[in-house]
C-alpha cells in the first residue's frame, strides 16, 4: 500500500487473518490512511509490515474500531533503511467485552514517531500493547500514548521498551486516564530504556491522571545500562563479551518481540533485532 487510503472491515462474527505490507520510497506520496472495523464477535490477526528505502518520508493515519465482543491482535513492524521519516497516528476505539491486543516493533528509522491514543469506550473492554523502539547513530525513536478508560471495569496494560546506541534519542510520553464516573478500572503503564552509549539520550514521562477512587493503577520508568553484575556472571560462565553484552540486550527486547505470534511479523522482527545488535554500538558491544 502506498499513497492509498485502505479499508479492512471484518463481518460479525466472521474470523480473518490478514497481512498488509506498506513499502515507503522517496517517490511515494507522503500520507496514507487505513480504517480497520470489526463487527461485533469477529475476530482479526492483522500483520503491518513497514519497509522503507532511501530517504522517505511517510505519514500514516490509522483508525482502529473493535466492535461489541470482538478480538483482535494487531502487530506492526517498522523496518526500512535508516535514512526515512516515518510518523504514524493511530486511534484505536473498544466496545463492550472487546479485546485487542497490539505489538509495535521498530527500528532504523532516522526518525520513527508513533502516536497512539486508546479508548476504552465499553464496559469489560480490554487493552494490551507493547511497544520495541531501537535507535542509533543519530536517530530518534519517540512514542505519544495516552489510554483512556471510559467504562467501568475495563482494564489495560503497556509496557514501552527502547534500546539506544551512539548518538540516539528517545522520547515516551505515557498517560493513563480515568474520568470521575469510571470506577473499577484497572489500568498498568511502564517504560523501561537501556542505554548502551553514553552519548544516548531518553526522555520519559509516564503519567496517571485519575479522578475515579475505586480503581487500580499503576506507572513506572526506568533507564540504565547493561547490569554489569550480570555481564560479570555470564562472563564467569565463559562468555566472550560481545556475546554476553548481545545476549542482555536480546533478553531485554524480547520480553516484548517474543509477544508476537504471527509467522511474518516474527521472522522480520527477528532480523531486525540481530541486525540492531551488529549495529546498536558496536564498540561497546565488542568492547
Amino acid at each position: 500500500m502506498s499513497g492509498k487510503a485502505m479499508d479492512i472491515v471484518v463481518k460479525a462474527g466472521e474470523r480473518r487473518a490478514e497481512t498488509l505490507r506498506l513499502n515507503h520510497r522517496p517517490d511515494a506520496p507522503a500520507a496514507d490512511a487505513l480504517r480497520i472495523v470489526l463487527e461485533p464477535e469477529s475476530t482479526l490477526d492483522l500483520e503491518e509490515l513497514h519497509e522503507g528505502q532511501g530517504g522517505f518520508a511517510a505519514h500514516l493515519e490509522v483508525d482502529v474500531q473493535v466492535g461489541r465482543g470482538a478480538r483482535m491482535r494487531h502487530v506492526a513492524v517498522v523496518d526500512d533503511s535508516g535514512e526515512g521519516r516515518i510518523e504514524i497516528n493511530r486511534q484505536v476505539r473498544l466496545a463492550e467485552e472487546a479485546r485487542l491486543q497490539f505489538v509495535r516493533v521498530g527500528s532504523g528509522a532516522s526518525l520513527d514517531r508513533e502516536s497512539l491514543r486508546a479508548g476504552l469506550m465499553g464496559p469489560r473492554s480490554r487493552f494490551r500493547h507493547g511497544h520495541l523502539m531501537m535507535a542509533d547513530t543519530g536517530r530518534r525513536a519517540e512514542l505519544d500514548l495516552e489510554i483512556a478508560h471510559h467504562a467501568r471495569h475495563t482494564a489495560s496494560e503497556s509496557l514501552c521498551r527502547c534500546v539506544l546506541g551512539a548518538e540516539s534519542h528517545g522520547g515516551f510520553a505515557g498517560r493513563i486516564l480515568i474520568p470521575p464516573d469510571v470506577q473499577d478500572a484497572d489500568a498498568r503503564l511502564r517504560n523501561d530504556n537501556l542505554l548502551l552509549d553514553e552519548s544516548a539520550r531518553m526522555e520519559t514521562r509516564p503519567e496517571l491522571e485519575v479522578y475515579a477512587d475505586e480503581v487500580q493503577c499503576a506507572h513506572g520508568a526506568a533507564t540504565g545500562a547493561l547490569d554489569e553484575a550480570a555481564l560479570f556472571y555470564l562472563r564467569t560462565r565463559g562468555l566472550p563479551p560481545d556475546q554476553a553484552r548481545a545476549m542482555l540486550v536480546r533478553a531485554f527486547a524480547s520480553s516484548i518481540s517474543n509477544d508476537i505470534e504471527m509467522p511474518r511479523a516474527q521472522e522480520m522482527a527477528d532480523g531486525m533485532l540481530s541486525r540492531a545488535l551488529r549495529d546498536l554500538a558496536p564498540q561497546r558491544l565488542a568492547a
